[in-house]
């Protein structure tokens, strides 16, 4: 049995999961992880070229993020996320998000009460699949010795400009500047208060092909923050926003 529920958030919810139907498009199902210790949302965008997934994205929520949360073991769900977003579309800011189930049960409970009205919109969620056992996040998850936060405006113009030379960028982070560039094209950007690097040095590797998702996560954000560990060579990105806490992207092979 598991319950969780979040204070009036279901809009920002609904934020998170557009952007996540936009980094896989077409995407019918999502992974959902729901355990003691927080509920994380997931999906594996996969390269067209390979079929192998290349990026996963991650909005794992702490129990600080809910307003109840009930849950015994780990268990992992993977559920129909175009219900869940067309269920998100009718949220406002005012309204508290409920998902309850069983691991046995083939759906969601869901329901949204306006914290004004009281009034309770309810329907089931489709879920696929469900077991014990927690999703296999990849390996730099917590894992991360270079660190650089870019204001979210500033990264959100790059990506665009670098967007028209190519997909396969790179941040080379040095221990004052960082420059963020596509092929033999960069930008530079100085240690300052607008520019925090801390950690080691490197080169991380990222796509920015399907730039929507990031531009919609950047636009939550007020910062972004590349990270990556010190033999590199992929990064994650960190989207700060809100109550709900960070939405990632992991970049090179997933698992």
């Amino acid at each position: 049995m598991y319950h969780f529920s979040l204070d009036p958030t279901g809009f920002l919810l609904r934020q998170a999961v557009s952007t996540v139907m936009q980094a896989q498009k077409g995407a019918r199902y999502c992974d959902l992880c729901v355990s003691p210790n927080g509920v994380t949302f997931g999906i594996s965008v996969i390269d067209p070229s390979t079929g192998i997934p290349n990026i996963y994205f991650t909005l794992p929520m702490e129990p600080l993020n809910f307003y109840t949360i009930r849950c015994r073991g780990i268990l992992y769900l993977k559920v129909d996320i175009r219900n869940m977003h067309d269920q998100l579309l009718e949220a406002t800011a005012y309204d508290f998000l409920s998902l309850s189930g069983h691991v046995t049960l083939g759906h969601i409970d869901f329901e949204l009460v306006d914290a004004r009205t009281k009034q309770i919109r309810a329907t089931e969620i489709s879920v696929i699949s469900s077991k014990y056992g927690r999703i296999a996040i990849p390996r730099l998850f917590r894992e991360y010795q270079v660190i650089v936060g870019i204001p979210a405006e500033t990264f959100r113009i790059m990506i665009i400009n670098l967007h028209h030379i190519g997909f396969q960028a790179y941040a080379e982070v040095r221990e004052n500047v960082v420059f963020l560039g596509v092929g033999d094209q960069a930008v530079t950007l100085p240690k300052d208060e607008r520019c925090i690097i801390e950690g080691d040095v490197g080169i991380l590797l990222f796509s920015i092909e399907n730039i929507k998702p990031l531009l919609s996560a950047s636009i939550l954000s007020k910062m972004v923050w590349l990270l990556g560990q010190s033999g590199g060579p992929y990064a994650a990105l960190n989207f700060p926003f809100g109550k709900l806490g960070n939405m990632l992207f992991y970049f090179g092979p997933v698992f």
